[in-house]
């Protein structure tokens, strides 16, 4: 799908900044990562689903009903720089 790796880590400040207010979710990021982590081995293109992780809610506001498209067109933007 992709000729290279997807690599979050170029883009580490804007991502850092969208996380770095939201203890929930600092946590929900490394408790999901952690249970990945138990299978990644399994896993065929292990990247992208460490991606999905990182990207799924990323953007997150408790009044807003387009969390899940918002945080998808960051992730799209973040995808589409590297």
């Amino acid at each position: 799908m992709y000729d290279r790796p997807i690599s979050p880590d170029a883009n580490r400040d804007e991502i850092t900044q969208k996380i770095k207010g939201n203890y929930h979710k600092r946590l929900h990021i490394i408790d999901s990562s952690n249970e990945f982590y138990k299978i990644r081995h399994l896993i065929k293109n292990p990247d992208i689903i460490e991606c999905a992780i990182l990207f799924h809610d990323i953007i997150y506001d408790p009044t807003s009903k387009t969390n899940e498209e918002d945080s998808a067109n960051f992730a799209e933007n973040i995808l589409i720089k590297r």
